[in-house]
């Protein structure tokens, strides 16, 4: 009877022991949101924008160093890259957070500009979804 138990609970430890190792060695595979695990993908997001009802979201390439301006009321949707915001800031509707001159812009989430002059500066290049009047400077 006592060899039966340690049996079972060795086997018991050991099947959890290989769970574990490989829930581990699989999470590793890939950073979530990478293009080897992405949340949506692109054409997903090109076409859901395209579709947005009495919306029409046009594509943005703007190149490292570039800044975008927009007019007040343009909403954009930084869809890849990094950047800064620039201005008086972004009103960041995804959070509901206003986002100041030199904070770092957030990928996928929805931004409106209060005033015109304020944007965002590429660090590297970036696609961004937008709707409104803009400037690349």
């Amino acid at each position: 009877m006592k060899k039966k138990l340690i049996a079972a609970l060795v086997i018991t430890v050991s099947c959890f022991t290989m769970f574990e190792a490989g829930m581990k060695a699989g999470a590793a595979q890939a950073t979530p949101g990478s293009s080897g695990d992405p949340l949506i993908t692109q054409s997903y997001l090109e076409a859901q924008l395209e579709n947005v009802e009495g919306a029409s979201y046009k594509k943005v390439n703007l190149a490292k160093g570039k800044t975008l301006k927009a007019r007040q009321g343009t909403e954009f949707v930084i869809y890849s890259g990094s950047g800064t915001v620039t201005g008086s800031g972004l009103i960041n509707l995804t959070s509901g957070e206003l986002f100041e001159r030199g904070m770092s812009a957030v990928m996928y989430s929805h931004y409106l500009s209060p005033a015109s002059g304020c944007g965002v500066k590429a660090a590297g290049s970036m696609v961004i979804f937008i709707k409104g009047n803009y400037t690349i400077e």
